[in-house]
């Protein structure tokens, strides 16, 4: 009566049943033999090389894993969203994270993405400049002369903390009738950032070249205009 194992040609993983490669019980002598005596198959079921560089630690093959994760995903598009939403929310700290490394090895994808939304929403991209015109008037003033300046070809540029770390400097008052931010704020004026010598007079775009006066009406802004007038202490009162 002929081995058990000689009933089919081939076992389970592909060994040929020859009488060298069945035992008595009819198992494969070749399934038997530890891991590393095996015969290693070069290549998976869909016909993909295993390389080093092509296999999981698993043993698996990456290129048909990573076509199931992308069919998956396709199929179960708006669950693996909603997921993904879930765990941003849930962990901010990773995925500040994550944008940075990405941005780190991206580095013109931020700015082309912004130009592609800029063009396809562009009445959300103005609602959005007039909100943060709105929430951040020190910037809208720094861009201000910053394009004044490049126009007149002066050079040179502030930053709005520069802008407020002068003003805490003076004490947060005018300097020509120094009156405090608050007085006159009730009298519906405000503190701006004054040119000493002014842009028109080949004056620099430079926390340097600035004073804190009052604008509005009757403003100490208003009456210096384009005079070259240095209130600062210690320094000549009318240059020019």
């Amino acid at each position: 009566m002929p081995a058990k194992g000689f009933r089919k040609e081939k076992c389970i993983r592909g060994h040929l049943r020859t009488p060298d490669n069945v035992r008595l019980n009819g198992n494969c002598v070749q399934c038997q033999l530890p891991l590393q005596s095996r015969t290693k198959k070069t290549h998976c079921l869909r016909g993909h090389e295993k390389t080093s560089d092509n296999t999981t630690k698993s043993g698996n093959c990456r290129t048909c894993s990573l076509e199931h994760s992308r069919s998956y995903y396709q199929e179960n598009l708006e669950s693996e969203k909603e997921k993904a939403r879930l765990r941003q929310a849930s962990h901010p700290e990773e995925r500040r994270e994550s944008v940075k490394r990405f941005l780190s090895t991206h580095p013109g994808y931020a700015l082309e993405y912004h130009r592609a939304w800029a063009k396809a929403n562009p009445d959300r991209k103005a609602e959005h400049a007039r909100r943060t015109r709105k929430k951040h008037p020190e910037t809208k003033k720094a861009a201000h002369h910053r394009r004044k300046a490049w126009k007149l070809g002066n050079g040179g540029s502030w930053t709005p903390r520069e802008w407020l770390e002068l003003k805490v400097v003076y004490g947060l008052k005018c300097l020509c009738c120094l009156h405090s931010e608050e007085a006159l704020f009730e009298v519906g004026l405000k503190l701006v950032p004054d040119h000493i010598q002014p842009l028109a007079k080949g004056g620099r775009n430079s926390i340097e070249n600035l004073q804190p006066l009052c604008h509005g009406k009757g403003g100490c802004n208003n009456s210096k205009s384009i005079r070259w007038i240095d209130y600062r202490p210690g320094f000549p009162l009318e240059i020019v």
